[in-house]
């Protein structure tokens, strides 16, 4: 019984082992300082709008790989639902595979939600140009999720960190640190991460706040045409100038209810340090937030208010509420020359650590191969 047990105990220390073969390839990173942002003048996403809006959701599942993944209803039956919703922009990310089947429409964007590990720690990769099938399967150091990061960005346009705060897939540490990624996942279906944005924003990273449904069944009403997001274009846009505008934080997300939200926004200017915002019709609250995700002014009952940007705020962003109803709009941010969103700060390896680490991790293998191998054997019983 022994000999079995011990046998049994050296198999899964073998898959273990070869299951963790990826961590080898990680390197380590130095992560740049949180550095608030500052200037004297202020970046607004908002101030040049044109008169078209497109309705867009990144983040759908539909059946896929045989049906082992978890979507309910076909890419046909998903599209049709959104399309009957009213959405434009219409993405099917499925793990590890693009679909193409609405890849006929002008606004298609090529899509697929990475990550196959136990944390729940997935990105959704648009733009992509093929999958990319490495991931780490058990735990992720900050410095594990930055070369998934990079590794990804090789091969698409935009990443985005998808519902972050799912199973604490990432912490308020991973987002002041982690670099070349452009969107966040603000409000998904399965977790809510405004804080986690507002920790990105607080260390100087000027990422952009998404709403997306993560849907895996289409016929669901309480999980489809829930959560979307409104992007700023010219005339007779495509694929690409979509991608541009996510880029500059042309776009706002929003809460609505199967496919329709009541809270639409007229304008959102600066003049000097002054913020201003008129809705089309009268709301709950307005919230003015900052630096470290503090609310810094609220008004309620109104479509109009405005906010004196001080000396000591770094980004403003305007949250508004009405009933089940609510919109996200991107910071306004601080900036001396270059936009923000062309000045973002890169994580950079770190030679002596990240060698360091391989050689621990190898010499932890080397004892593993060596005790299920050659490890002492379990004695006979002489009484036998």
């Amino acid at each position: 019984m022994k000999k079995i047990l011990l046998r049994v105990i050296k198999i899964i220390v073998l898959i273990i082992l070869v299951v963790s073969l990826p961590y080898f390839l990680s390197p380590i990173y130095d992560f740049p300082k949180p550095k608030p942002f500052s200037g004297n003048k202020l970046y607004n996403p908002y101030q040049n709008l044109t008169h078209n809006w497109l309705k867009a959701n990144f983040h759908t599942h539909s059946k896929a790989w045989r049906g082992l993944t978890n979507g309910a209803t076909t890419p046909e039956y998903t599209i049709y639902k959104y399309d009957s919703l009213g959405y434009n922009v219409i993405s099917i990310s499925n793990y590890n595979t693009i679909n193409t089947t609405f890849d006929t429409s002008r606004f298609y964007i090529p899509i697929y939600e990475h990550g196959v590990n136990i944390p729940k720690i997935h990105q959704l990769v648009l733009g992509a140009k093929k999958v990319d099938f490495f991931d780490y399967p058990f735990w992720q150091l900050t410095s594990h999720k930055q070369y998934l990061i990079n590794r990804l960005k090789k091969d698409a346009k935009m990443i985005v960190i998808a519902h972050p705060k799912l199973q604490s897939a990432y912490t308020s540490s991973d987002m002041q640190c982690l670099t070349n990624y452009e969107l966040v996942e603000a409000m998904s279906g399965h977790a809510h991460s405004e804080k986690l944005w507002d920790a990105a924003l607080s260390a100087g990273h000027s990422i952009w706040g998404t709403s997306n449904d993560d849907c895996h069944d289409a016929k669901h009403i309480g999980n489809t045409g829930v959560r979307y997001n409104l992007i700023n274009v010219p005339e007779n846009s495509d694929s690409t100038t979509i991608l541009t505008a996510l880029k500059q934080g042309k776009f706002y997300a929003s809460k609505g209810w199967v496919g329709r939200n009541i809270i639409h926004l007229k304008k959102l200017v600066n003049q000097g340090d002054t913020i201003s915002i008129e809705l089309k019709r009268k709301v709950d609250s307005v919230l003015f937030i900052g630096q470290n995700g503090e609310i810094k002014q609220v008004n309620r009952g109104i479509k109009k208010a405005a906010y004196i940007f001080n000396k000591e705020d770094t980004y403003i962003r305007v949250v508004c509420w009405k009933e089940r109803f609510r919109i996200y709009f991107n910071p306004i941010i601080r900036y001396d020359d270059t936009l923000p969103y062309l000045k973002q700060p890169m994580a950079k390896i770190n030679l002596f650590k990240t060698w360091s680490y391989r050689l621990v991790l190898f010499l932890i293998y080397i004892a593993g191969i060596k005790w299920i191998f050659f490890g002492r054997k379990v004695p006979k019983n002489n009484s036998e």
